[in-house]
């Protein structure tokens, strides 16, 4: 058992090994073990009540093993869980989503499987989420909760189409569904997201202002993050981002998706998205990464793109777009072929095929072949019109008849 005095106890980044004992934290906050070599199954009475204290549990960066314990009704208190990068299996317990204090659930890296917190429907206090590579099937829950800030469900299993639940979220500002098996449309709705539409700052009931005093609150975040996989082994960046990379989307991207103006990142390639990108694109503001990549998306490269000053990365690669790359502000700093390869159609620095400026685009052939068309239907209905318009008057009026064969005779 370990005692003393209410505050915290730090054993992470040691070398210890062996099982996990069975714990009772009397007085204690904060209990850390990660990075060790902790091995084995967690104990099922793994904690008591005088546990009831704990607002924090990392036993992250071990080897631990079996399902994860049942008990938790003692815990009451507790804020902070992160169970990742261990060997965990079986469910996630119903017992541990539910309960009351819970801030933020970090089970990210094990083989866990199932329909995860499937019990939940409404979180009453829980602000952050992470359940990425494991073996999740399944829907993606339905999940509801005003406090929902951070969900992370990416290297999964999940199949079936973007619940329009997670629209109803007011403070969702990380959403990171890659690589899973979602199918469908991105729904309309996302533009409704209004955690996206304002700055991502720290809210006053968020973790890091109730355990500031406290905890060293530190937590290690794998996102795509302009054009690339970064670890971020330091305190939670405040980013707006939106990762629905390397699913199996089909369909348009909702222009509605321009109103979430204050978004940072957003990945959406390896899908089958098609049609254009939405024309007013420029309106996220504050974007600084966008990849579009392997999708089937066709049309021209929207210019207001070029307004986006923040800009930094941008892959458009292997599509269908067509027509000159804009080469306006930011377009001059995105001088890498390979942004833009894959796109036959695409012409223009820094591609090395150039733009034929007496090559008419295709809209206006197809404006030419129109006009074609018509001026033929207008020779053709004058000459008709025309000819009715004398043998008409000939066949009616047999005075005029008279005197036109009357010439003809002469």
């Amino acid at each position: 058992m370990i005692k003393g005095p209410r505050g915290f106890v730090d054993l992470g980044n040691n070398l210890f090994e062996g099982t996990l004992p069975r714990l009772g934290l009397s007085n204690i906050l904060k209990l850390s073990l990660k990075n060790n070599r902790l091995s084995g199954v967690m104990p099922s009475d793994i904690f008591d009540q005088q546990s009831s204290h704990l607002l924090s549990l990392d036993l992250s960066g071990n080897m631990l093993s079996g399902n994860i314990p049942t008990k938790w009704d003692a815990m009451e208190n507790l804020m902070y869980v992160d169970f990742s990068s261990n060997n965990l299996s079986g469910e996630v317990p119903g017992t541990l989503c539910l309960l009351p204090s819970l801030f933020l659930l970090k089970l990210s890296k094990n083989s866990l499987f199932g329909k995860p917190c499937n019990s939940v429907t409404t979180f009453e206090s829980l602000r952050s989420i992470d359940l990425g590579e494991n073996n999740f099937s399944g829907n993606i829950p339905k999940w509801r909760g005003d406090g929902v800030e951070e969900i992370r469900l990416h290297g999964n299993s999940f199949k079936g189409n973007l619940p329009t639940e997670l629209c109803s979220l007011p403070n969702l500002h990380v959403l990171d569904m890659a690589r899973n098996k979602l199918s469908g449309q991105i729904p309309p709705c996302f533009g409704k997201m209004t955690g996206f539409s304002r700055p991502a700052e720290l809210s006053p009931w968020n973790i890091y202002t109730i355990l500031e005093a406290i905890i060293s609150y530190h937590i290690e975040m794998e996102l795509c993050w302009k054009g690339s996989d970064l670890i971020f082994d330091a305190n939670l960046p405040l980013l707006n981002f939106i990762d629905l990379s390397g699913n199996e989307l089909s369909g348009q991207i909702p222009k509605q998706i321009t109103n979430l103006s204050y978004l940072n990142c957003l990945n959406l390639s390896g899908n089958r998205i098609n049609g254009h990108i939405p024309d007013n694109i420029g309106l996220l503001l504050h974007l600084e990464s966008l990849d579009l990549s392997n999708n089937a998306l066709d049309g021209h490269i929207p210019g207001s793109l070029a307004s986006i000053t923040f800009l930094s990365r941008l892959n458009l690669s292997h599509n269908n777009l067509s027509g000159q790359i804009p080469s306006q502000n930011q377009f001059k700093t995105f001088d890498d072929p390979s942004i833009y390869e894959g796109n036959p159609g695409l012409c223009g620095l820094p591609l090395p095929n150039m733009c034929n400026p007496h090559k008419p685009n295709k809209d206006s052939s197809d404006d030419s072949g129109v006009s074609e068309k018509m001026m033929l239907c207008s020779i053709v209905l004058g000459f008709i019109f025309g000819f009715w318009a004398v043998c008409g008057t000939l066949v009616v009026k047999k005075s005029w008849r008279d005197a036109y064969f009357h010439f003809l005779r002469i």
